[in-house]
């Protein structure tokens, strides 16, 4: 197709996309386009050292367990040194690979930094940013952030400490409650996390959630942090309409620009249709019929 140059898309570079699949490359590319949060990276790069320390004592044992190997006279029991000291390798070339990463994002971050505009980011990420790691990360790099956790595991423990009465109504089938300030197993930083249930088809068994944020109660409460998430699923739902209503996909074409006049066309369509239920049909059946029914 035509040029493609780094981009995020949408409000950052019209007319491109970008993929990134991992929070590093993510924040990266915010603070080359739009800034940088109002925070140093010291509280990052005191996470570097712990891990290298960590990665020497693992290598240490590691050492000693293939000493005590050699020194076996029972090949089972030399076996089994020789798996031990294998694994712990395997941890602390894991810890020194992170630990590099992190020093590698710290020095890429601080050249940014050295002559970006300042200014406040909130990052509103689904279940895919919200492990205990990405979390860490944001609070170190001084980061605003709305993220759904990760782990349902975690969500379905904190729900057994929620009194009935705590739960607040927010639509027929889902019911949230105010944690407030906390620490999440795993996470040295204190975060809000509001706590969110759902009706299954069992009486009295539900599916638990949480959101992880420093967005302060006094901003948004918890009904309102629940609708401020969600409204980030309408980007999902246009997803799906497009491929499977308005056929954006598969495309005849190979050329980019014939691909983006496509995609145009689609968009334009999708555009008249919804207008064309707001104000042609307002007061009929129609008005209230969802984009595929309309196409249907």
């Amino acid at each position: 197709g035509g040029e493609f140059g780094e981009v995020f898309g949408g409000l950052f570079d019209p007319g491109s996309a970008h993929c990134a699949t991992k929070l590093n490359d993510l924040l990266l590319l915010i603070e080359k386009r739009v800034g940088s949060p109002p925070i140093s990276l010291a509280k990052h790069r005191s996470r570097i050292q712990p891990l290298l320390t960590q990665a020497k004592i693992l290598e240490d044992r590691a050492q000693r367990r293939e000493e005590e190997a050699s020194r076996a006279r029972k090949s089972q029991r030399r076996n089994i040194l020789q798996r031990r000291s294998k694994r712990l390798r395997i941890r602390a070339e894991l810890l020194r690979e992170e630990a590099s990463q992190a020093l590698q994002n710290a020095q890429s971050l601080d050249t940014l930094r050295q002559h970006n505009s300042r200014r406040g980011i909130l990052i509103r990420g689904d279940a895919g940013f919200g492990t205990i790691e990405d979390v860490m990360l944001l609070s170190e790099l001084g980061y605003d952030f709305l993220l759904k956790g990760y782990s349902p595991h975690t969500a379905r423990v904190l729900g057994k400490e929620v009194a009935d009465n705590q739960w607040i109504r927010f639509n027929p089938i889902v019911s949230v409650a105010e944690l407030g300030i906390t620490k999440l197993p795993g996470c040295p930083y204190q975060v809000r996390v509001v706590l969110g249930r759902t009706k299954t088809a069992k009486p009295q068994v539900y599916q638990y959630f949480h959101l992880i944020t420093t967005v302060p109660e006094r901003l948004k409460d918890a009904i309102g942090l629940v609708n401020f998430y969600n409204a980030r699923q309408t980007i999902e739902a246009f997803i799906k309409t497009g491929k499977n209503v308005l056929n954006l996909k598969h495309f005849r074409v190979r050329n980019f620009y014939r691909i983006w006049f496509t995609l145009v066309l689609g968009l334009l369509a999708h555009n008249f249709m919804n207008w064309a239920r707001r104000e042609i049909f307002a007061g009929t059946p129609l008005a209230r019929m969802g984009i595929r029914e309309f196409v249907e």
